[in-house]
């Protein structure tokens, strides 16, 4: 089980969420998950990726919680096509800043990481993780929802929750929308 210290905000991501407080809108883009350990003298603010990349995370959902202060971004960690294992010490979240590009907004790191095994052995691994972030209004967050992200039966009951809240609202949007086909 991750043992996750609290996400800290890099400098890139503090001047981003400086901005989002004059209306520019948090846009998140993805996670990636590393081995790394942070050197010596290095504080995790001052980072602009992962010390040592190893997997790029889709985000496969973003749920708004109900105080409307905070949003959970859900992805599913697997082994399918590493070709090495690693102890996943690391994770980032990263967002696109509209003067930047796409940064890392927030880290965190794990002191007991577990260890991820390489496709092909004797462990699949299939597991759900999610991250909060917190905003001053989580309905505003914009997540990119990787299309190729493991979708969980979770996922696709939220999705299938958030698309017939815009049916009851007799705004059907399947035919416009090209995520969701006509359900007959």
């Amino acid at each position: 089980m991750p043992n996750w210290n609290g996400l800290v905000l890099t400098k890139k991501g503090q001047l981003l969420q400086a901005k989002v407080g004059t209306g520019v809108v948090l846009a998140l883009t993805k996670m990636k998950l590393g081995s790394g350990v942070l050197p010596d003298g290095t504080s995790m603010e001052d980072l602009t990726d992962l010390v040592a990349p190893e997997q790029n995370v889709g985000i496969a959902s973003k749920e708004v919680l109900t105080d409307q202060k905070m949003c959970k971004i859900s992805a599913t960690i697997t082994n399918v096509g590493l070709s090495a294992g690693y102890y996943v010490r690391e994770l980032g979240v990263f967002a696109n800043d509209p003067d930047d590009g796409e940064i890392l907004y927030a880290v965190t790191s794990d002191s007991a990481p577990d260890y991820l095994p390489p496709e092909g052995g004797s462990t699949a691994v299939s597991q759900e993780f999610a991250v909060y972030i917190s905003a001053s209004n989580a309905s505003d967050v914009k997540v990119s929802i990787d299309p190729g992200a493991l979708a969980t039966m979770g996922y696709v009951e939220l999705a299938l929750h958030d698309y017939l809240k815009i049916v009851d609202k007799e705004t059907d949007i399947s035919k416009t929308s090209g995520a969701l086909v006509e359900l007959y």
